[in-house]
């Protein structure tokens, strides 16, 4: 879409790109998704969370994230990860930055409702990135959990930035990690926005054309209308040039 791949990105790839209009994304939320969980009428220690898959998480991802957890006082973080090394690894470099182990909680692959219940404990969701996420950042968006993330040079790292696009909330798009560790802190920090941003999310997602299920069939009957008749362009031209060279 014009947010997952813009225009002039075209030379990362060996095939054609074409392009939907709006979005890539065709997103219905399982049934397991309950009731968006109310924002809070009081202040008190912010939770940040990442239920990505572990394996997108990146040493930079690490950085920004404790820079942010140092920046707000009293923050959480938690993060879905299997058990193993990787969670040791990982408490320990939070200890490196000054961040207490205490601070970090790690949940692991879970039945699909309690999984969705975790969002009931996150009030910010922190995308990764190089390799960002994509179910799981509408899944945070339709639970009513905002998501901040960082834009990339390709599809990979554009997923948020379309999602977030689409839902009309290209504020907490970030191009640089600085700007990504100041989205954070400072949605962090606004609670009337955090809270005003939170109650409205499943109404942007059900009106966005994420979730519009007949548009996006429509958009991909055209774009494959759209390839055939190049095709059908090129064989003609083909057949063309075979029989003048004849």
């Amino acid at each position: 879409d014009p947010y997952l791949d813009p225009v002039g990105t075209d030379g990362f790839y060996t095939e054609r790109s074409i392009r939907l209009p709006r979005a890539y994304w065709c997103y219905a939320p399982p049934a397991e998704a309950n009731v968006a969980r109310q924002a809070r009428a009081d202040e008190g220690p912010i939770t940040f969370g990442c239920l990505n898959n572990f394996a997108k998480v990146s040493q930079p991802a690490l950085h920004a994230w404790s820079e942010i957890l140092r920046q707000v006082d009293d923050s959480r973080l938690i993060l879905h990860s299997a058990p193993g090394e990787h969670r040791r690894r990982t408490s320990e470099y939070f200890e490196r930055c000054r961040i207490s182990p205490q601070r970090i909680r790690f949940v692991e692959r879970c039945p699909l409702d309690q999984y969705f219940s975790q969002y009931e404990q996150i009030e910010i969701a922190l995308d990764t990135f190089p390799f960002a996420g994509a179910t799981t950042t509408c899944d945070a968006l339709w639970m009513g959990v905002p998501v901040v993330t960082l834009v990339g040079d390709t599809a990979v790292g554009r997923a948020g930035a379309s999602i977030l696009a689409n839902t009309g909330i290209q504020n907490l798009v970030a191009r640089s990690p600085n700007e990504y560790i100041s989205n954070a802190v400072g949605l962090a920090q606004d609670f009337p926005r955090l809270s005003d941003l939170r109650a409205s999310l499943r109404q942007r997602m059900l009106t966005s054309p994420l979730m519009d299920a007949p548009a996006f069939a429509r958009d991909v009957e055209d774009a494959l209308r759209q390839m055939w008749r190049s095709w059908c362009a090129d064989r003609t031209n083909v057949l063309s040039h075979s029989h003048l060279s004849t």
